[in-house]
Parts: structure tokens; sequence; C-alpha cells
């Protein structure tokens, strides 16, 4: 189970960046993450969730 405190993070960071309109764009926006909100991401990436 994910902590609320990081989903939360997780969802703001997502919801307040633009959207990547190129893969550098992303790879640089993926490298700002940190090792816990990478994992997070990739987590959500294989239809996990906190639940």
């Amino acid at each position: 189970m994910l902590a609320p405190t990081v989903t939360k993070r997780l969802i703001r960071a997502f919801t307040e960046q633009r959207h990547p309109s190129t893969t550098g764009d992303a790879r640089r926006l993926l490298a700002e993450l940190t090792d816990r909100e990478h994992e997070v991401v990739l987590a959500v990436a294989r239809g996990l969730s906190n639940r």
C-alpha cells in the first residue's frame, strides 16, 4: 500500500506539469522524480493501486 502522502504528491506533480510533447521532455520530467516517486509511477503504469 502506498502512503497517502506519496500518492497525493505524485498526482499533484502530474497535474501541475505540462504534458511532455517529446520523448526528451518526458525523460527530463521522469529524471526529476525521487526514487520512491519513480517506483510509484512504475506501479501505477502496471495497473497497481494503493487499495
